[in-house]
């Protein structure tokens, strides 16, 4: 989709723009810091009902939705365009169950003068009557909504098309910076869920994981039981040899005035713990 350094410096310039820097961080789940200007009041609205929807906080959402439900929806009107403002709104609508029906009239009379302000349109649309499944859709507005709302709203198939014409896709895909910060979490949301398909790297790794640790454990019971079988070997030694009979007589009965036995030293799972972490130290695994 796009190099590493491209997308950075992309993120960077929009970050500049307070606004869409909050949307960015809400969009990808980051701790929220603001430097927005409160005092306007859809943008204040938009930082009450994203930490709302974070904090799971239905009260305080729909106290937000009903201050911005008191205005009557007029064409040109700055909070009828602010695609952020809407997005944060339907977000709110699908997961509160919250009335949706200011934000359809909102679309009734909003304005579609180029493709991709039709194609949000259509999409708000299609969102509040659960089409989700539909080719005049963008797929960028509703992948992250899953995640949002937590329900799998598009079919694995269309997820993969979709994936797939991110990767080859011109970046940035759209001229709108709200669909380009979405194209992005729906990027790295597929980029992610196709990873953990059987197919994919980290089901592999985790697959690989969960042998290695059976292996690992295996061998640690191993060379347990070898040091076991090469104690007792030394232990049966020094018992039929006479010269050594009173040194093993002193050490066990010093042992035993401080409470403790021979073979304490082995206690299994104290051993085991320990050439578990060893073997996986070896071979550069961390937990």
């Amino acid at each position: 989709m796009v190099s590493l350094n491209d997308r950075s410096a992309y993120i960077q310039e929009l970050k500049q723009n307070p606004k869409f820097n909050l949307f960015y961080q809400f969009v990808n789940d980051l701790p929220i810091s603001y430097d927005i200007d409160v005092s306007v009041s859809t943008d204040g609205i938009i930082l009450r009902a994203i930490k709302s929807f974070l904090i799971d906080d239905k009260m305080e959402f729909e106290s937000c939705f009903a201050e911005i439900t008191g205005r009557e929806p007029k064409s040109n009107s700055p909070f009828a365009n602010d695609n952020i403002l809407l997005y944060v709104m339907i977000c709110g609508i699908l997961k509160f169950g919250v009335n949706d029906s200011w934000i359809r009239k909102i679309l009734k009379v909003r304005l579609a003068n180029d493709e991709e302000s039709h194609l949000i349109k259509n999409t708000f649309q299609n969102i509040l009557d659960k089409n989700f499944v539909h080719s005049g859709n963008a797929n960028d507005m509703i992948i992250p909504l899953e995640s949002f709302i937590n329900q799998s709203l598009l079919p694995s198939s269309d997820k993969k098309q979709y994936y797939l014409y991110l990767i080859n896709c011109d970046f940035p895909p759209y001229k709108s910076d709200f669909l380009n910060v979405l194209a992005l979490k729906s990027f790295d949301l597929l980029l992610f869920q196709n990873n953990l398909s059987e197919n994919g790297a980290i089901f592999k790794y985790i697959q690989f994981e969960k042998s290695f640790l059976k292996r690992v454990d295996f061998l640690a019971k191993v060379i347990f039981a070898l040091i076991i079988l090469v104690v007792a070997i030394y232990i049966v030694k020094f018992v039929f040899d006479t010269s050594s009979t009173d040194t093993i007589n002193k050490l066990v009965a010093i042992s035993g005035l401080f409470g403790f036995g021979v073979f304490s030293f082995f206690k299994r799972e104290w051993v085991l713990r320990g050439l578990r972490y060893t073997i996986k130290w070896v071979w550069g695994y961390k937990d």
